[in-house]
């Protein structure tokens, strides 16, 4: 039991973080006591009880109880980590091991963020790599919706880790497949700049402050694009809206295709007055948003202890293996024995 003021459910909660946990019991036959599973856990010292169904590739799992089907899939998916990495059944690891899996814990969940964004949100090669709705599979979301190459890309908090990480995904795309230009918005533009400079993209970049994004509107109208692509990585107060009006408003851009992508929300606390704002520019504005938890959970470590519980398994090949975490259980999915 948690101490006074910790006690009282309606004001305080545990922080989820990414991480890795050791199983204490299974009943799936397949993961055995002692097996560490990579996902996502509340921040806690106290068994966590899953109920998962297997996925594909093998070892890959997506967790199917009724009070997580509103969590984004990636949140609901968890990995196992190779027996050859794991001495069961109480495993032990050596400095080596400790230092990959702190690593993993802060950098992989932005990581494979920005991933998806810039291979599948924004595929480079629709026709072996099918785009994806931001929000999965299931919504329609074609190529002309993923297509940058005749867009022109702004992108919002761009010194957060999500929005880094995407910069570096970009700048590995072939240049013909986009974006014309990239400009980063955020309140560090000098190590942005100078990262920009070590990528080397195919594409013209600019940095600046957020005190500067109205004044770059001819920047952008030069890059000659039909389209703008504003992915906003949780930018400051009111920024996005004043960037949105000024394009509106601008003689040339306000004839181009205008798209904004939700990944994160301004680093604070959040009333529900605050919440249902956000809503309702959300709707406003047309935004996809990425996600609503976004990654503004600043701490990232271990989970100690996990319980997981049988379902039944589905089979059958998935034609991208890398997509498990866009998969939620849906329509199929079976409760658990």
């Amino acid at each position: 039991m948690s101490p006074t003021p910790y006690n009282d459910t309606s004001s305080w909660g545990i922080v989820p973080a990414w991480g890795y946990a050791v199983v204490l019991e299974s009943t799936i036959t397949s993961i055995l006591q002692g097996a560490v599973l990579w996902g996502f856990w509340p921040t806690s010292t106290a068994p966590t009880d899953l109920k998962l169904q297997a996925t594909e590739p093998k070892g890959h799992w997506i967790e199917i109880s009724d009070h997580r089907q509103k969590l984004m899939h990636i949140y609901n998916r968890y990995i196992e980590l190779p027996r050859s990495s794991v001495s069961l059944p109480s495993p032990s690891f050596t400095t080596g091991e400790l230092g990959d899996m702190a690593s993993n814990a802060l950098f992989r969940g932005v990581w494979e963020g920005a991933y998806l964004l810039s291979q599948y949100v924004f595929s480079s090669s629709p026709q072996t790599r099918s785009p994806i709705h931001p929000l999965g599979i299931d919504i329609k979301w074609t190529d002309a919706d993923a297509d940058l190459s005749s867009a022109t890309l702004v992108s919002l908090s761009a010194s957060s880790k999500t929005a880094r990480s995407f910069a570096y995904h970009l700048s590995n795309r072939p240049a013909s497949a986009g974006p014309l230009g990239l400009l980063q918005v955020t309140s560090s533009p000098l190590p942005i700049s100078a990262a920009a400079k070590v990528l080397q993209p195919p594409y013209p970049t600019r940095t600046i402050a957020y005190s500067e994004i109205c004044e770059t509107l001819e920047w952008i109208a030069s890059q000659k694009a039909s389209k703008i692509v504003i992915v906003d990585f949780g930018a400051r107060d009111n920024i996005l809206n004043q960037l949105v009006e000024s394009i509106k408003n601008h003689p040339v851009l306000r004839s181009y295709t205008l798209a904004i992508i939700q990944v994160g929300s301004q680093q604070k606390v959040y009333t529900d007055e605050d919440v249902l704002v956000t809503r309702k520019e959300m709707s406003r504005l047309g935004k996809e948003p990425i996600s609503t938890l976004s990654h503004r959970c600043g701490i990232n470590g271990y989970a100690l202890r996990v319980v997981v519980y049988q379902t039944c398994e589905l089979s059958g090949a998935k034609e991208y293996p890398e997509l498990a975490e866009l998969r939620g259980a849906g329509k199929d999915s079976v409760k658990g024995k």
